[in-house]
């Protein structure tokens, strides 16, 4: 099959119609289907995922937070596996993320609902610009499934607010080793949200001299280590 995308007009609209409460069905359209796309690979990824938010999310024995940890721990694992199996010119077409997120919507209105914040649309608009880290509710959790490969700190992917803030928006995640060590010591050392934050900042300022995707493991702890002790 043709790989389906939606343009960034249909996904506004999509967005808007959201927010106000009314049904918009977007126009899909598509790119050249050189390197074949499964559709059975996509149906089963979506319905597979729907099938997860209505596991996690029935019941009233758990609170909101448990429910949410579950979901996205399941929807990591079963995203890095559709991922690992979709074409090259899947994997980097926003286009194709943001038709999978109209796709997907129920769970991304569950877990973010709608509000007038002007990031909130971003969840389902994804984009690739040079100057931008790629967002959107898909690529995040599969890149945190990236980084959170390996690690023996699974709580750390799990905090949202920690791995928007200080992972995505300050371009950490652009290395996922230094994401990693940076994410492991927060657990260890039980940081508070203004520790994270000015710790963040250390690292990215160090971004200036220091080519972090060169460095291994015990590089990026010995450089987050002395972040915390500055």
């Amino acid at each position: 099959m043709k790989i389906p995308i939606l343009l960034q007009t249909e996904i506004n609209q999509f967005v808007e119609a959201l927010r106000a409460g009314q049904n918009y069905e977007p126009k899909v359209a598509s790119i050249s289907d050189e390197a074949a796309l499964d559709e059975v690979l996509v149906e089963k990824f979506v319905s597979d995922a729907l099938s997860i938010l209505k596991s996690c999310t029935g019941g009233i024995t758990k609170t909101k937070e448990k429910k949410t940890e579950n979901l996205e721990l399941q929807l990591t694992d079963l995203a890095l596996d559709f991922f690992e199996k979709l074409p090259h010119a899947a994997k980097f077409e926003p286009g194709f993320w943001s038709y999978l997120s109209f796709r997907l919507a129920t769970i991304i209105v569950w877990r973010y609902p709608p509000n007038e914040k002007e990031g909130w649309g971003r969840n389902f608009l994804v984009k690739h610009a040079a100057s931008e880290f790629p967002d959107g509710f898909l690529p995040r959790i599969i890149l945190r499934g990236q980084i959170a490969s390996g690690s023996n700190e699974a709580e750390a992917f799990i905090q949202q607010d920690f791995w928007r803030s200080h992972i995505l928006r300050v371009k950490t995640g652009y290395s996922q080793t230094m994401s990693q060590s940076f994410a492991e010591k927060v657990i260890r050392n039980r940081s508070l949200v203004e520790e994270q934050r000015q710790v963040a900042k250390k690292i990215r300022s160090l971004r200036s001299n220091i080519i972090f995707e060169l460095l291994d493991k015990t590089d990026c702890d010995s450089l987050v280590d002395s972040s915390y002790n500055t």
